[in-house]
């Protein structure tokens, strides 16, 4: 480092020290601040982002501190864009921030422009076997639309849940939809009862149409 900017540095460090000694009335204008920060960052002694209107600026380690918190207010999701928004910060600056957390919390995954938490994830289980318990049977691509979710990660979050949180099993003609236990149960004792009673064969339309059961699940209990 050259000689003039020791010299800065040292300038820079007296005026702090000057203020910090100082009592409350002795306070740094607002030009003079602006003066410490632009030399600081010119000499490379502090990294800032500035906002978009570059009025105020913010440090990298704060603006990571500022996207945890978002995802916090926001329940565990969030989209870059509304981020960048929120804090008044450039899309670019977000965007490599939410990778340095990234790196931090291999917990948090990046899904469409969005972070989403591992508790957010818990929730969302959650919700699909609220669906499932309450309509007996769930479609994945249904749930894509409900949450605005890619099939894949829904799929995943089924797959790591299923039979904790998740309480059903997979359509064994379909994987991509869900079942509660109890409707399998129900399906099987009205067919049993609906076939040993039966003195002649019987079409699946016909069991379906009488005892309201769903096709695709009758379906696959005849074939089984």
């Amino acid at each position: 480092m050259a000689g003039q900017d020791w010299e800065d540095v040292r300038r820079l460090m007296s005026d702090f020290q000057r203020v910090q000694q100082g009592n409350t009335a002795q306070r740094l204008s607002e030009r003079n601040c602006i003066e410490i920060v632009s030399n600081l960052v010119k000499l490379k002694l502090l990294d800032v982002v500035y906002t978009t209107d570059g009025k105020e600026y913010i440090t990298p380690q704060q603006l990571v501190r500022e996207i945890r918190e978002e995802m916090f207010v926001n329940g565990g999701r969030v989209n870059v864009v509304d981020i960048a928004q929120a804090l008044n910060v450039d899309l670019s600056h977000v965007e490599t921030a939410a990778k340095d957390l990234m790196k931090t919390d291999s917990s948090l995954q990046f899904v469409l422009g969005q972070l989403i938490s591992a508790d957010y994830v818990t929730s969302l289980a959650d919700e699909i076997n609220e669906k499932l318990q309450e309509k007996g049977v769930v479609d994945i691509s249904d749930m894509t639309v409900v949450f605005d979710l890619p099939a894949d990660f829904i799929l995943g979050v089924v797959g790591s849940n299923l039979g904790t949180r998740i309480h059903g099993q997979r359509d064994l003609s379909n994987p991509r939809v869900l079942l509660t236990d109890w409707l399998i149960a129900r399906h099987r004792a009205i067919l049993r009862g609906a076939l040993n009673a039966s003195s002649r064969p019987v079409s699946v339309q016909s069991l379906v149409k009488e005892h309201s059961l769903n096709e695709r699940l009758t379906s696959g209990q005849c074939l089984s």
